[in-house]
């Protein structure tokens, strides 16, 4: 696999969170130097949403716009309003088989599925479920 790929898979997950029309792209990049690793940012007026890809494997980050460099783990938050019980940690496809140049879209179904209560939790500068959270870089 070329190292400098990852990029756009990021960008293929990312389609229904954009066709939605209430997401945009705002920040993209890409290392081919460092394992091709890549990160797309999208803002809407109410939420950011980070999805990273390093040496394969694949990460999904909220903030809110008010503290738009307070990341916080999607499956953390997620988990502490009670919507996700899988093992924090990269998402994995469904299946566990890596898949080059694919990415799993279930950060994507999840951020789609709960738009509307990460937008609530994010107004309040995640504080709601500030102590059950994981912030990341």
């Amino acid at each position: 696999m070329s190292t400098d790929t990852w990029l756009q898979p990021l960008k293929t997950i990312a389609r229904p969170l954009l066709a939605s029309g209430n997401f945009r792209i705002t920040s993209e990049r890409s290392d081919p130097k460092a394992f091709g690793n890549a990160l797309i940012i999208l803002d809407s007026s109410r939420l950011r949403l980070r999805f990273i890809v390093d040496r394969a494997e694949s990460f999904a980050a909220v903030a809110s716009p008010s503290r738009p460099e307070e990341w916080y783990d999607l499956k953390s938050v997620l988990k502490a309003l009670g919507y996700f019980s899988d093992p924090l940690g990269p998402w994995k496809h469904p299946d566990g088989k890596f898949r080059p140049n694919q990415l799993p879209d279930e950060p994507v179904v999840l951020a789609l599925r709960h738009q509307a209560l990460l937008e609530v939790v994010a107004s309040n500068s995640f504080k709601i479920v500030g102590g059950h959270v994981r912030r990341v870089q």
